[in-house]
């Protein structure tokens, strides 16, 4: 199967779904723990975007999510939108662009600018009728993406074909046993990254999971557990690739071992605590006594959860606007050791919406050293998309706030142009995703209820000003911060 233009992955075998041949690896998928290892907090503080959109996103109403592929140029971005579309951008490609191209009020004339080049759309009301809630590449190969829609199907894609339709789709409900003729909403789902299984895990309005394998396209076995409620959102976990979690509408977190008949190892509970740096036999431990079907991650809907990298440690968001990070996940978890490391991540959260949230973590620091010396821990900051508009980025451990990234309005000097990126109150429309590029980039990409797509990037004069203020210079040489040539920024973001 050829990709669409992006590199051959190292080390890869072969994966068959219906008449799609994907590459599947036969080596351990490198880490992209050390991708910013050389970044530094002040570029966080930096981070910008154009005052023009760079994305044609005709009609799609809202960008719900949106996923680049994790090979080595990180170049293509999927995004879902409310309208049931897809959408494929080249971020190699950065050219002029007509941004009212395709859009349905026939007053607006044309309006150019630089942006990205859509190679791929899968127009509204092709595949189905209601929105697309998840999109995912394949992680080895982008020849190939899985998508799920509130209709209660999960669908998998040939790049190359998308626009002729999928290769293969999962019904959700269909045969379930309390199915009622229609499927099961779908919120959510996650692909392992760590290469040892085809798995899909979905989060659906059913409070079972249903596991589907890409190798078989069947049902393998069901996870039960959560008692009532949908569930929200999934995440396998980045180092062990028998390891679920998924969190609950009614504020439950479980953590799954699908190799085991009882496959619930234990449920989070935010009683359970012991303050973050707190270590030894002499730290404070507070041991629920909480039964496993009481316990409760959170007061509300948990829609969000993010595995740091090393797989010790998660981070569960919910709408009780709160975001919290557990610890010594590092063995198997156990009622005894999950435990709620009551870091603070202050009152500027606001997430009310019981539908799934795409947070991400970004290695902004270098190693620090411990407190004994020798052993390196690595720093992450947290992109938390917040009902506000805003982006805020936390320091994962002390739950300081680095940054508040708020995107520009578009413009409006066309008396036509609809005005959908302020809500009825007069704030910026919500923000719904927010990914990292990888690769050598230092850029973040977001998606919002405007239908908007927002890259997050260093102008070249904050890099000149950061480089300036670390090493005691004034600046004076740094160039136009707003200079559109992309391939300029990407000289200049590498690092």
């Amino acid at each position: 199967m050829c990709a669409i233009g992006g590199p051959e992955p190292r080390n890869t075998g072969r994966l068959t779904v219906g008449s799609l041949i994907l590459k599947f690896p036969t080596a351990s998928h490198p880490s992209t723990i050390s991708d910013y290892q050389n970044t530094r907090m002040s570029a966080l503080e930096c981070l910008t975007t154009s005052k023009r959109p760079e994305f044609h996103t005709p009609n799609v109403g809202a960008i719900n999510c949106i996923a680049i592929d994790s090979l080595d140029q990180s170049q293509f971005l999927l995004a879902g939108g409310a309208d049931s579309s897809l959408t494929i951008y080249d971020l190699a490609s950065y050219t002029t662009i007509d941004l009212n191209k395709g859009r349905e009020e026939v007053t607006l004339g044309p309006d150019y600018a630089k942006g990205f080049e859509c190679i791929t759309r899968v127009p509204r009301g092709h595949a189905h009728r209601f929105g697309v809630s998840c999109v995912q590449w394949w992680p080895f190969d982008n020849g190939m993406f899985v998508s799920g829609f509130f209709d209660g199907a999960i669908k998998a894609w040939d790049t190359n074909t998308a626009a002729d339709g999928e290769v293969y789709t999962f019904h959700l409900g269909d045969d379930s046993e309390d199915s009622t003729g229609g499927g099961h909403r779908v919120y959510s789902f996650d692909i392992s990254a760590t290469g040892q299984h085809s798995l899909i895990a979905p989060a659906t309005t059913h409070p079972s999971i249903r596991l589907l394998d890409l190798r078989t396209t069947a049902s393998t076995h069901t996870l039960r557990g959560h008692k009532r409620g949908s569930i929200l959102s999934v995440q396998w976990s980045p180092t062990k690739p028998h390891l679920l979690a998924s969190g609950a509408a009614d504020g439950s977190v479980r953590l799954w071992d699908i190799r085991r008949a009882d496959a619930c190892l234990t449920a989070l509970d935010l009683d359970q605590a012991s303050p973050f740096g707190a270590e030894g036999a002499t730290a404070p431990k507070y041991l629920t006594k909480t039964p496993v079907d009481s316990r409760r991650a959170h007061r509300n809907a948990v829609n969000a959860l993010k595995w740091l990298p090393d797989g010790h440690s998660i981070l569960t968001a919910g709408c009780d606007e709160s975001v919290r990070l557990w610890r010594d996940l590092d063995t198997t978890p156990t009622a005894e050791n999950a435990r709620n490391s009551l870091v603070n991540y202050g009152p500027l959260i606001r997430n009310k919406y019981p539908q799934s949230l795409y947070m991400c973590l970004a290695t902004d620091l270098p190693p620090m050293p411990s407190s004994e010396g020798g052993t390196e821990e690595t720093r992450y900051s947290l992109f938390f998309p917040s009902d506000s508009g805003q982006i805020l980025v936390f320091d994962v451990f002390s739950g300081a706030l680095v940054a508040e990234l708020e995107r520009p309005l578009p413009p409006t000097s066309k008396k036509d142009r609809p005005k959908r990126s302020l809500n009825f109150s007069g704030q910026l429309a919500r923000t719904t995703c927010v990914t990292p590029r990888g690769g050598d980039t230092f850029e973040y990409y977001s998606g919002a209820l405007d239908g908007t797509i927002t890259r997050w990037h260093m102008s070249n004069q904050d890099v000149a000003t950061s480089e300036a203020n670390n090493h005691g210079d004034d600046g004076k040489n740094s160039s136009d911060s707003d200079s559109s040539d992309y391939e300029e920024y990407a000289n200049d973001f590498t690092l």
